[in-house]
């Protein structure tokens, strides 16, 4: 019998769909995600809020919005539920609960994580990733997706989100290209070298491109030769190192080829982003995704350090 300082517990069913609901604001949605109609989700929160005696949802022509009791329900039911996922992995496999999907863009997984993924597994031994590189902005929900970093303004499509940290654009070059040209001393002296082109950057307004970049230094007039075209980021990072080329580089995925030499800055200016990183997440997987971000956050702070 619960005591007087107990509540009985609601329908597991109705507590499920209460929590896919309010993540998507959409009883359609959240069917599908179910594998039920809409109707059968509208009727499981009436259920849960007749047993609760409150209503969990604000229901409007212009949509689905959580009641002030609705939005404290739904972060405690997510974590409860993420929390009862991870102790059935644990139960199902122990020490080989699935990893965490963190999806990035394929410059960043290859030149920021990947040098620093051995410091994860020291730090957080029981914490394993499954990397996937995509150029898209994908679903994280669609996707089955944990955590993604993006390259941004910032907007998260009503998901969790944080700020992980911004980042500076350089021309840099190998040492052999110095060797075959004089070093630039202004803006206007690329004009004679071969430059190297990352495409996707070409007006994304994230500033990482050479007209943003020139007109940003007070030379827009400026015209660079023609040169190769990269579809990625480090492919045209690659390119510069092999001598091939001046690429404007994002300083957060040159570290290790500046620290080898492969790589050097020309002695131009160094102008931020207009975009930042930031930690995009799903509200089901904060629990999970917490030793993960931590993380980041510090190989972050440490970059800015």
């Amino acid at each position: 019998m619960p005591t007087k300082t107990q509540c009985r517990m609601p329908s597991l069913d109705g507590l499920r769909a209460f929590e896919v609901a309010a993540r998507r604001l959409s009883f359609t949605e959240a069917g599908q995600e179910l594998f039920v109609t809409q109707g059968a989700v509208s009727q499981r929160i009436k259920a849960l809020e007749q047993e609760l005696g409150a209503p969990l949802f604000h229901r409007r022509r212009a949509g689905l919005a959580l009641t002030l009791g609705g939005q404290r329900l739904a972060a405690g039911v997510g974590e409860g539920i993420e929390r009862l996922r991870q102790a059935l992995d644990e139960f199902n496999g122990g020490q080989a609960a699935r990893p965490l999907k963190l999806s990035v863009l394929p410059s960043f997984a290859l030149c920021w994580i990947l040098p620093r993924l051995h410091r994860l597994a020291a730090r957080h031994p029981a914490t394993r990733v499954e990397l996937l590189a995509q150029r898209e902005v994908v679903d994280l929900r669609q996707g089955g997706i944990d955590l993604a970093v993006r390259f941004g303004a910032g907007h998260s499509r009503g998901l969790p989100s944080q700020r992980l940290m911004g980042d500076s654009v350089a021309p840099v070059c190998a040492p052999s290209l110095l060797q075959r040209h004089d070093g630039p001393r202004a803006p206007a002296d690329l004009a004679r070298l071969p430059i190297l082109y990352d495409s996707p950057t070409d007006g994304d307004e994230s500033g990482s491109d050479w007209a943003s970049w020139l007109g940003r230094v007070g030379c827009p007039d400026v015209v660079l030769p023609p040169g190769q075209h990269f579809g990625q980021a480090d492919l045209a990072i690659e390119a510069a190192a092999r001598g091939l080329g001046v690429a404007l580089a994002r300083l957060s995925l040159v570290g290790e080829h500046l620290a080898a030499g492969r790589l050097v800055r020309l002695d131009l200016p160094v102008l931020p982003t207009a975009y930042a990183y930031h930690l995009v997440w799903r509200p089901d997987t904060d629990a999970a995704t917490r030793p993960l971000r931590a993380w980041l956050h510090s190989e972050a702070a440490a970059d800015a350090a």
